[in-house]
């Protein structure tokens, strides 16, 4: 029989609250966006939208030279599936500041569509970027990269469920190591 002060519930009661914790944990922040990007539908034209202004740019990364967001009159555009993986190819150049350089601060048109990303959020996906009359960013390889987003998805799925559930059996290990540990010790000294 166990009562509430031996270390056999105190192990289970920590491992049902370490597995609520990471569980919930890896739904809202890794399996929600996945599913989204599994399941995001193309544009349609009705969905589109058209903004235009002066151009600044955000980054992101280690340390934040790679582009990352579009900002004009202070709204945010992003290249990025709704589970973060931004798309590479979808601004001109390859670092922030060779993108800064050629297009900061100049005119830019940008059509874009509401993206739903998580629960209660979407963002603001770039279909296209037009600056003068030379397209920076084609529809065609932003609906290549969405359907590439979906054909991978699944795979992405899989493996984050597997690490998940690894880095779980990892926690039930040490903290069945730590109550044996315990265990010992409350042995030894009952017998001395």
């Amino acid at each position: 029989m166990t009562t509430h002060g031996s270390p056999k519930y105190l192990t289970r009661r920590r491992k049902i609250r370490c597995a609520a914790i990471c569980g919930a944990s890896f739904v809202l922040t890794v399996l929600v966006p996945q599913l989204y990007t599994l399941h995001l539908d193309l544009p349609r034209p009705w969905d589109l939208h058209v903004s235009q202004g002066a151009a600044e740019f955000k980054g992101h990364g280690k340390f934040g030279n790679s582009p990352g967001a579009l900002i004009i009159e202070g709204h945010s555009y992003t290249c990025s599936s709704p589970s973060l993986l931004v798309t590479p190819d979808c601004f001109p150049y390859p670092t922030l500041k060779q993108l800064r350089e050629e297009l900061g601060g100049k005119t830019l048109t940008v059509t874009w569509f509401y993206q739903p990303a998580h629960l209660f959020y979407r963002n603001r996906r770039v279909l296209k970027i037009e600056q003068e009359g030379k397209i920076w960013v084609t529809p065609e390889a932003v609906i290549q990269s969405i359907k590439k987003d979906r054909e991978n998805e699944p795979t992405y799925i899989l493996i984050s469920c597997v690490v998940a559930c690894l880095v779980l059996l990892l926690f039930f290990w040490v903290i069945d190591r730590e109550a044996e540990r315990d265990r010992r010790i409350a042995e030894s000294a009952g017998s001395s």
